[in-house]
């Protein structure tokens, strides 16, 4: 895939943070469960991101109110959105030793209060050092219509015909993801302000 990164540096793609925070026991101790006896970061990756897209349902699929950002509650309160999620699979990663980012594609929500009604959909960037790298992938959760998969070979993402914000592997989740996801606290009240795209990305231009 083309990309490029935010951070030439992948020890950035490490890190614990308030919102990616693998360094809480309760996402280490999750990773080490579900990656037991697998060996490979490939192995690793492709249960993790299984176990994330298929365990933790997505909060309107699930029927449910709760806004979840940071990774360690998203795995509590079991549900999460879009950007939610890949924030808990980032955390599971990173706690494997794995390198992860973020990825956004762009899409027309009619409810949005923007006059634009553009809002982003969240996804992960996955490096294997085995290969050599990146792979995008979208734990969002499948239902029908959406068949994500972790592919190695072809990039399978939950919703192919969307256009990507950008071909930045981000090394953080964009501050307007994480301020909607905080500052609104039920699905109702936040959907008509989903995150969207924001004059800051423009400076990113498309990889050729």
């Amino acid at each position: 895939m083309n990309y490029f990164l935010e951070v030439d540096n992948l020890s950035a793609y490490l890190e614990s943070d308030e919102v990616v925070d693998w360094s809480n026991l309760s996402v280490t101790k999750a990773a080490l469960e579900i990656a037991a006896g697998l060996t490979s970061d490939m192995s690793k990756a492709k249960a993790l991101f299984e176990w994330v897209r298929d365990t933790i349902p997505h909060t309107c699929d699930a029927s449910r109110e709760e806004v979840t950002c940071a990774a360690s509650d998203v795995l509590s309160v079991g549900t999460g959105l879009c950007y939610a999620k890949a924030h808990l699979l980032a955390g599971l990663l990173r706690a494997s030793g794995i390198p992860a980012g973020f990825c956004y594609q762009v899409y027309f929500e009619e409810l949005h209060a923007s006059e634009s009604k553009l809002a982003l959909h969240g996804l992960n960037a996955i490096y294997l050092a085995s290969l050599q790298k990146w792979l995008r992938v979208d734990c969002r959760g499948n239902k029908d219509g959406v068949d994500a998969q972790f592919n190695t070979d072809t990039e399978q993402l939950a919703f192919p015909e969307l256009e990507l914000l950008d071909n930045c592997i981000y090394a953080s989740p964009l501050p307007q993801v994480v301020e909607a996801l905080r500052t609104w606290p039920t699905l109702t009240s936040l959907w008509p302000h989903l995150p969207g795209p924001k004059q800051a990305q423009q400076e990113y231009t498309r990889a050729e």
